[in-house]
């Protein structure tokens, strides 16, 4: 296998040889963090009666250099954890792997939009997909749907492609029908 030289990782210089994604793949998901400020009871990262599970937080640099190895084809790296948003590397992970993948965002926006959109280029993020590319996690219990909606405005406001996804729990099924209705009022495209 010959590859160049990376002096360093995550400085855009990408190997000759990539590491193929099998072709049974059809989702990537790298957990950048398990962190997260809400408290949803039925969290998928809640395990064993903890809070949250608790590890070391991979550094965006070697973030950037694994994908830089990968061969993707066109399945988009999806962003996720906890709150993606709340890793410190965050907006270097997106602008060092958009180069070579298409990059997807879930997340419930519990990050600092501002830097977001002044930091990252929609046509980073932004293709031509069946959904859209920055995926809200809609939790009734942890945030007004007036909170998340304004905010998912500011996203679209600045060109981004942003929707809204409930979790379809049994003691929030009047919230996310509500949530539908309201979405649909104000143009954005909501899922469970």
């Amino acid at each position: 296998m010959k590859a160049i030289r990376i002096e360093q990782p995550g400085t855009g210089f990408r190997p000759q040889t990539l590491q193929a994604l099998p072709p049974s793949y059809n989702y990537v998901g790298a957990f950048l963090t398990f962190r997260c400020p809400y408290h949803c009871h039925y969290c998928i990262n809640r395990f064993h009666g903890k809070e949250v599970l608790a590890y070391d937080e991979i550094p965006g640099k070697a973030w950037i250099s694994f994908f830089e190895r990968v061969d993707g084809r066109d399945v988009p790296i999806t962003l996720q954890g906890g709150e993606p948003g709340l890793h410190p590397d965050f907006l270097e992970i997106i602008k060092g792997i958009s180069p070579y993948h298409h990059v997807d965002i879930l997340t419930n926006l519990a990050f600092n939009l501002e830097n977001f959109v002044r930091e990252i280029d929609p046509e980073m993020i932004n293709r031509d997909a069946p959904y859209a590319p920055i995926r809200v996690s809609y939790h009734p219990s942890q945030f007004t749907l007036d909170q998340v909606t304004k905010r998912i405005l500011y996203l679209q406001n600045a060109g981004f492609r942003v929707g809204l996804y409930g979790v379809t729990h049994p003691a929030q099924m009047k919230q996310i029908e509500h949530a539908r209705a309201v979405c649909n009022d104000l143009g954005i495209d909501f899922r469970t």
